[in-house]
């Protein structure tokens, strides 16, 4: 049997559950599911259907409720033993990330009858001991403990360490609608907490402040003073704060102080040192700039940070012949971010980039060039970047990158609203400025909360990343993970698509275009392709030794089974793109199975030209009509055709 529909599971195993209770009366069954009593009978109706082979018929006796009527108690062993042994569906991917994320907030927020659990997620025994050894797994990583004391589960540790597992697991802060509202697991958790009141209570905060808002981070805010609210109220408040705590600056601390005291206050709350404390940390994690300067702060640590990044823009010149030392919007955004970044080294604070995996694979190069030249960053400030600090860094390259090096047209008035903060929304507008500049021009960038609140004169209509559902002007919704299609509403709203020449399809060469069957893996792929780089003499002795050093940082799938690998440094006498398609795909790394495999070689006084070579291939991942044509080719004269095609519909050749 196999019961695909949860809420068919949640019926059965309700009036499995009820254990000496014989019924379970509709209307009490419904109001838990959140249905009405006639939307209970249809799914009662197929339920049964599912059943038969059982000899089990979910009844309804009047007077009494619903019942289970077992005609054949052998095959309701037989079911019984399914649900212990499997669970009545056996959850994968999505589904059970989703449900065992619910299992653990669960346990987080408050000890818990087993039996709870079950009646409250509609699983089973055998179910509720999958999720609680997969639990024990992700608290260790925590210095976490679950006891369980008979019935009952418990999260043993530190306040700190369960607020970090809680706010780690709540909700997806990289997904576009973590700024749009609020999701059922965090109403769910903060049932006692008024969440749309205090995210507008800690604008306004920021908002008095006068200092640059973001979306993103003040909804980061508005959830771990929530959290706090919520454990205190449970008599949970920290006993000790074990951070480094933040000195806020003289002419914002009054403010923040009165603030907290006033919320904690509101909720009939004591004010509580510790909790002020973690309250400033996560505040100053988020705005950093309202942190005091580091004690050592002189003119010599200006210039010293100065001296950084135009050393590190050296470095990118070197290895990548991208001049942008010349981009002082560039060197004085980098000199802000290492300042900022040094702050929240202070206070031993992470910060998580929402588009850490967007900007990986939608700008490549700019990453690459970033995680390259970083080191010298790392080495003078003795820091470690984490991939989540180098992102950060990328968006301001990247969007350096396209100011200086893909103008390429010029104009309707447009607004632009992003609530991932100010250097998302710089990058966004650098690539919408450059790609649509004949006709485009960005008024004003705001967050949605400043857009709500700002009377847009003289706008043609809205460009956003988040979606906007009342609006008196038009709005074209983008996503930098799907740029390439979001940005063919744009083409259709201002003008056809640029007949511009490029240089694009100069770079495949028949010789170099491979239709592989077999079993193959990474290696011998790669080994082929670069065989024949050197036995034409296109690329350098050290091209195959730069190649896997390059692989060896991180990987080269950028999504769509699509792998774009590349030497760490020019290392190519002719700029050539070498191509692939596998008839069985190949494991590329523990993540991605890759079928496409574009080989780049590019030589270094090209590197500044070869910029749309890289926004076509990363706009392949979004491609439902590569794929499709390029899969039924059966030459290498078909293959380079259909590659052409490809070029030509979405603008980069005639």
């Amino acid at each position: 049997m196999s019961i695909t529909q949860p809420r068919l599971k949640a019926i059965l195993l309700s009036l499995i559950s009820k254990k000496g209770e014989t019924y379970v009366a509709p209307k009490v069954l419904a109001d838990k599911l959140g249905i009405t009593t006639r939307t209970l009978r249809s799914d009662i109706k197929n339920l049964n259907n599912s059943l038969k082979s059982y000899d089990i018929v979910i009844q309804n006796k009047r007077g009494h409720g619903l019942y289970l009527l077992i005609n054949d108690q052998e095959k309701y062993k037989a079911l019984m033993d399914q649900i212990k042994e499997n669970g009545i569906v056996t959850d994968r991917g999505d589904d059970y990330e989703k449900r065992l994320k619910e299992f653990l907030l669960l346990i987080l927020t408050k000890p818990r009858k087993i039996d709870d659990i079950i009646s409250t997620m509609y699983i089973s025994d055998s179910t509720v001991d999958k999720y609680l050894k997969e639990a024990r797994k992700v608290v260790k990583n925590y210095n976490l403990k679950i006891q369980k004391d008979g019935d009952l589960l418990k999260v043993n540790g530190s306040e700190s360490n369960i607020r970090s597992c809680i706010i780690d697991y709540i909700d997806n802060k990289r997904s576009n609608n973590y700024v749009r509202g609020f999701s059922k697991a965090e109403k769910k958790i903060f049932a006692d907490i008024n969440l749309n009141q205090l995210l507008t209570q800690v604008t306004n905060l920021i908002i008095s402040l006068n200092i640059p808002m973001s979306d993103y981070n003040d909804k980061n805010i508005t959830i771990h003073l929530a959290l706090e609210l919520a454990r205190s109220k449970t008599n949970n408040q920290l006993q000790k704060f074990n951070r480094n705590t933040p000195h806020i600056r003289e002419e914002y601390f009054s403010k923040v102080s009165q603030f907290f005291k006033d919320i904690f206050q509101s909720y009939g709350l004591q004010y509580n040192e510790q909790e002020f404390h973690y309250f400033v940390y996560h505040l100053a994690l988020n705005y950093p700039q309202l942190m005091l300067e580091p004690s050592d702060n002189s003119d010599s640590k200006n210039k010293k940070i100065h001296d950084i990044v135009i050393a590190f823009l050296d470095r990118i010149k070197d290895d990548y012949v991208f001049n942008l030392m010349q981009d002082n919007e560039l060197i004085n955004n980098l000199e802000k971010h290492l300042e900022l970044l040094l702050k929240v080294k202070n206070i031993n604070g992470q910060r998580k980039n929402p588009l850490l995996n967007v900007i990986i694979s939608t700008f490549p190069l700019a990453y690459e060039m970033t995680v390259t030249a970083s080191p010298l960053i790392e080495h003078q400030l003795n820091i470690k970047l984490s991939p989540d600090e180098l992102a950060f860094i990328t968006l301001h390259v990247g969007a350096s990158i396209e100011r200086l090096y893909n103008n390429r047209w010029e104009k309707k008035r447009a607004a632009l609203v992003c609530g991932s903060g100010t250097a998302t929304a710089m990058l966004l507008k650098a690539r919408l400025s450059t790609q649509f500049s004949e006709y485009l021009n960005i008024v004003g960038v705001y967050s949605l909360y400043e857009y709500q609140h700002t009377d847009l004169k003289n706008t043609d209509f809205v460009i956003s990343t988040v979606p906007i559902y009342e609006s008196k002007l038009p709005v074209i919704q983008v996503d930098l993970s799907n740029f390439q299609n979001d940005s063919n509403e744009l083409y259709q709203y201002l003008v056809s698509i640029s007949d511009k020449n490029k240089i694009i399809m100069n770079l495949f060469d028949g010789k170099l275009i491979y239709l592989l069957d077999g079993n193959l893996t990474k290696k011998e792929v790669l080994d082929l392709m670069i065989d024949d780089l050197e036995k034409y003499q296109y690329v350098e002795k050290n091209f195959r030794e730069n190649v896997y050093k390059r692989e060896s940082l991180y990987s080269t799938a950028i999504g769509g089974a699509i792998a774009i690998p590349h030497p760490i440094k020019y290392a190519a006498i002719q700029s050539k793109v070498s191509f692939a398609r596998l008839d069985n795909p190949i494991k590329w790394d523990d993540k991605n199975m890759i079928k496409y495999v574009f080989l780049i070689s590019v030589n270094k006084k090209d590197y500044p030209n070869i910029q749309d070579l890289f926004t076509f291939l990363v706009d392949l991942q979004q491609d439902q009509q590569f794929r499709s044509l390029i899969d039924k080719c059966k030459t290498v004269d078909e293959t380079k055709d259909v590659l052409r095609t490809i070029i030509q519909s979405v603008g980069y050749e005639k």
